[in-house]
């Protein structure tokens, strides 16, 4: 079966005693009809809407009455419901207060409290709904109701509120306040029972107005008219539908609708009740009704077309739970840099550019990949909805400076819109915003361009150009004209870490599992977050949507289990076959291709250059060709590996160089491995091994163990990790941590919140933490000069702490790569030896401070006395105090940091068993505590009764303690857990739960109900 859903509406269904035969008759045949709708039309699910009036007159008899065989249908269908004026039990109000209330105030602003008076007798239809909806509401108020289900949102109004025995059509009212804001990247439908016929004149104005410019499928029932099956549209966008009586013996037809979203294709059809059975009749589809020519957004039409461009995301993305998707399914404002007088100002939002005066002329830069064409399509599309005209220009069209004019401007309208003129332009009082894209590809006389680009620029209130990186805008020409004279120039950042996990979440949000379970969404953030993070390394790759987004690509083409296990190499592999495809290398031309990148890599490398001049890649050239025998054109295919983003060409100096430090890594590696049995390639690989802490090397023997396995290569690896802190014993946390003790008289209390226990706003203010410590630094992953040429006591033991760590990732990168053909001692040899060095290195610390703590609280002391204000006064006590807790609160944080690297470093389910063994034959407190950071790391459920299975064979002390406390509440967090396991976890970590906290949910919870 295809993925698609089959929807189902009934409406006005009228349960009661009286015909109940009858109702559970056509229900009952329901159920077996949709099964063989689905097979028909090969959709794989069914969702069932019910646009009111499913009781008679609202009494719990009448749903009682149906309620086991809605109670089936929803075990095959998803069902969702709105209330009608037949679910109102009129005979519960008892009393004129109803009446009073409702002709006494404005229905539009009528508070909540009163809500609850007046929709009291549809008590028993809430009840219904509470009960047989498929999921509670994303989003909710008094009367209306918001629903994910996959790419879909569905929104319920209950518009039967104020209804009455006798209503008359034009006086119900919605209040406007109760309206949900819909997704703006989902296929939005919305349904309740009045048509709007039925509301107010002026209230029906605002919901229609709503109805149509938010939502695809609008569905109403009530009619109970013969030809009540309509399909309209008033905006070219939202279709209308007027559904049919379920049991009306007033009319001739009774039955349903269904309808299949397809791409941009909605088929609607109409299925009558005839001699006991459902019959198909007439169809419409979305085509036959809406013109496709046209995109409403906020009263501006535009042209389909040009839409449908701005909501590309472009370059062939795909999802497995999306065909289509679209720029606001995945896009975040990336940060910038504002450059205004030579002072800079980081980390500023790009979504500023929409909404501070300041910007009302920008100049946009950044790389190639940067985003530069995305943001000026969102900006776009953004302005547009805030009511504003916009046109857009692209360089690469325009070329030319005599076609930058008016005429220009009246060209772009008529491509741009449908019903916009240039006069209609000019006469508007509305802020227009003119943006141009690779301004810098208009070639021609400075002079020409100079006084026609002033002459558009004129024409508008805003303007947005952007540029490549390289283009000089300090031209002189362009400044004698003044050109961008008042322009602030931004550039385009890398995504950091808080915006890189934004993106994470947005895709893998489109993810069918993940819009059901919160907890999915959470575990496959965290993996992917995992996974992109190594990839990047330090701007090992652009941080770059482009990027992120095919590392997305390529991680959701794999189950969950392999994203946490597959070889990084395979994703930066499939990095570079994407960028080879996406600039039209073919299949057949791929090997040769990589073979050349590989000796040309190796060029470099051995020649310790890192560009070259077309002359020596000529002579290059030439010497491949010799070797394997064939005729390559070098201007060619150096042309082709720079539209490959393979190499970078300067044209400023006419040298060539690798664009990314991962592709020339990549390539070494792989040359190094087709070479294992060469002496001066043995010779090479022993030398990098040997200065593993560069970060050249380690990267290499990343890339060489994805390349290859040799036996001599992982022994040489584990060798070398086994002459770090060679001389120190392993920290167990216990025995040699004692003297921690001493230090503080009391540990710090850990308490959980639960108001701020959502795990993904957690998550954020984790990265955005990140984000701090780490800054813009956007360097390249090259070493220092002067890197391992000093030999001070300090700077030894941080040079050998970076090879703890470089050990520690490559062991646990090759452990991770080959689980499955490494057999139990080779992958035990690995782990052992990974957890082993950087746990030296703990050890090594601790020695040094332990010789005399109390030296070094007196350091710490002098230090902050130091650094103590005039007019501030400490007693020796209370500075004495400061100082032991920020020397407990230093080797507490190292231990958790080497614990948490390692964890994550070796963290894999096909691994536990290997670690769990490890800890068995090493039971000390480090082992111990690695053993429990792996499995809280992975984020899967772990019940309370193994966490504290593995705490109780840690032996208490200060650090173990602490560490436990930390380890618990950060999974708590970082994760989706339920209260009661909360409440179990907190007991075992002796964690305070606030119960302050717990009383204001519960009071929450309360008015709620």
């Amino acid at each position: 079966m295809g993925n698609k859903t089959l929807f189902i509406n009934l409406s006005d269904i009228h349960t009661k005693e009286a015909n109940s035969d009858v109702i559970l008759n056509k229900l009952q045949s329901l159920d077996t009809y949709i099964e063989t709708l689905r097979r028909k039309n090969n959709c794989s699910k069914s969702f069932i809407i019910i646009s009111g009036d499913i009781a008679f007159s609202g009494s719990p008899s009448e749903y009682n009455i149906i309620k086991p065989v809605f109670t089936k249908l929803a075990k095959s269908s998803k069902l969702v419901m709105c209330a009608g004026n037949h679910d109102h039990d009129f005979s519960t109000y008892t009393t004129s207060s109803r009446t009073t209330i409702l002709n006494s105030i404005s229905k539009n602003e009528i508070e909540d409290d009163l809500l609850d008076v007046v929709t009291s007798g549809q008590n028993s239809y809430f009840n219904f709904e509470r009960e047989l909806t498929f999921s509670p509401p994303i989003s909710s108020s008094k009367l209306s109701k918001s629903y994910n289900y996959g790419e879909f949102q569905l929104q319920a109004l209950n518009t039967a509120w104020c209804s009455e025995i006798k209503e008359v059509g034009g006086q119900l009212v919605f209040p406007e306040r109760c309206l949900i804001e819909p997704s703006d990247s989902k296929t939005n439908i919305l349904f309740f029972h009045h048509p709007l016929s039925w509301l107010e004149p002026n209230n029906q104005k605002v919901i229609r107005n709503y109805s149509r410019d938010n939502f695809d499928i609008i569905i109403t029932g009530h009619e109970h008219i013969a030809d009540s099956f309509k399909v309209t549209s008033e905006n070219n966008t939202s279709l209308m539908v007027e559904s049919i009586s379920f049991d009306d013996p007033e009319v001739p037809d009774n039955g349903f609708i269904s309808f299949i979203i397809e791409d941009d294709e909605v088929l609607i059809q109409r299925h009558l009740w005839e001699c006991d059975n459902f019959v198909p009749k007439d169809t419409i589809t979305k085509s036959q009704v809406i013109s496709p020519s046209t995109k409403s957004l906020n009263g501006a039409n535009l042209n389909v077309e040009f839409y449908n461009n701005l909501s590309d995301i472009g370059t062939g993305f795909n999802h497995i739970n999306k065909d289509n998707i679209q720029l606001n399914d995945v896009f975040i404002y990336p940060n910038i840099n504002v450059d205004s007088d030579q002072k800079k100002l980081k980390r500023k939002s790009s979504k500023d550019l929409l909404i501070e005066d300041r910007f009302s002329k920008v100049i946009i830069t950044g790389d190639e990949c940067c985003g530069k064409s995305t943001l000026i399509r969102k900006m776009y599309l953004d302005f547009i909805n805030e009511g504003k005209i916009c046109i857009s220009f692209d360089g690469i069209e325009i070329k030319k400076p005599k076609k930058l004019n008016s005429n220009a401007i009246e060209k772009a309208l008529v491509e741009q819109y449908s019903d916009f003129s240039y006069q209609d332009f000019c006469d508007s009082n509305k802020e227009k915003v003119l943006f141009i894209d690779d301004f810098d590809l208009i070639k021609g006389p400075v002079k020409e361009l100079s006084k026609n680009t002033i002459s558009v620029f004129n024409q508008f209130d805003r303007i947005i150009v952007a540029v490549s990186d390289s283009y000089d805008l300090g031209d002189s020409r362009l400044q004698s004209d003044n050109v961008f004279l008042g322009f602030e120039k931004v550039e385009i950042l890398k995504l950091g870490f808080k915006l890189r996990f934004e993106l994470i979440n947005k895709w893998n949000s489109l993810n069918e599992e993940c819009q059901s379970s919160k907890d999915e969404l959470v575990t496959k953030n965290n993996l992917s977050r995992k996974i992109i993070n190594e990839i990047l390394g330090k701007n090992y790759i652009p941080s770059s949507p482009f990027f992120l987004l095919t590392m997305l690509q390529s991680i959701d083409n794999g189950t969950a289990s392999e994203m946490n296990t597959s070889s990084y190499g395979y994703y930066y592999q499939y990095l570079i076959t994407s960028s080879f495809g996406s600039s039209g290398i073919k299949k057949e031309e791929l090997d040769e291709m990589f073979t050349y990148v590989k000796e040309l890599s190796f060029y470099y490398y051995d020649k310790n250059i890192k560009q070259d001049n077309f002359d020596n890649l000529w002579d290059f050239n030439a010497s491949f060709c010799h070797s394997y025998g064939l005729k390559i054109d070098v201007k060619n295919k150096l042309d082709k590996l720079v539209k490959a983003k393979v190499l970078d060409y300067c044209p400023k100096n006419e040298l060539y160089s690798f664009k990314y430090p991962y592709i020339y890594y990549f390539f070494i590696a792989k040359y190094l491995a087709d070479s294992l049995n060469e002496s001066p390639t043995q010779l090479i690989i022993k030398e990098l091994i040997e200065s593993l802490e560069k970060n050249k090397n380690m990267s290499i023997l990343m890339f060489l163990t994805h390349h290859s396995k040799d036996r001599t290569i992982l022994d040489a690896i584990v060798n070398k990790a086994k002459s770090v802190f060679e001389p120190y014993e392993k920290a167990n946390l216990d025995l040699d941590s004692m003297f921690i003790d001493n230090i503080m008289k009391t540990l710090p209390q850990f308490t959980y919140e639960p108001k701020d226990s959502d795990s993904h706003e957690y998550r954020l203010k984790v990265e955005e933490n990140k984000d701090v410590v780490h800054g813009d630094d956007e360097s390249e992953y090259e070493d220092s000069e002067d890197d391992n040429h000093s030999s001070s006591g300090a700077q030894h033991l941080i040079k050998e702490l970076n090879l703890a760590f470089k050990s520690l990732e490559l062991l646990g990168q090759l452990a991770r790569n080959y689980y499955g053909s490494l057999k139990v001692e080779d992958k035990t040899r690995l782990i052992d030896e990974a957890i082993s060095s950087p746990l030296r290195g703990v050890g090594a610390l601790f020695k040094i401070i332990n010789e005399d703590p109390e030296e070094t609280i007196g350091l710490i002391k002098h230090n902050m006395e130091k650094n103590l204000s005039e007019n501030v006064s400490v007693s020796k006590e209370d500075l004495d105090k400061l100082a032991r807790e920020a020397l407990f609160s230093l080797l507490a944080n190292i231990s958790f940091s080497f614990i948490n690297k390692i964890a994550t470093s070796i963290g894999n389910v096909k691994l536990m068993p290997v670690i769990e063994k490890l800890t068995h034959d090493n039971p000390t407190n480090s082992y111990h505590l690695i053993y429990l950071a792996t499995k809280l790391d992975m984020g899967t459920f772990i019940s309370p009764e193994i966490i504290k299975g593995i705490v109780d064979k840690i032996d208490q002390n200060s650090i173990s303690s602490t560490l436990v406390s930390g380890m618990i509440i950060n999974y708590l967090y970082m994760f989706e857990v339920n209260d009661r396991v909360v409440h179990k976890l907190c007991k075992i970590g002796n964690i305070r739960y606030s119960t302050v906290s717990r009383n204001l949910q519960l009071e929450k919870q309360k008015s709620n109900n």
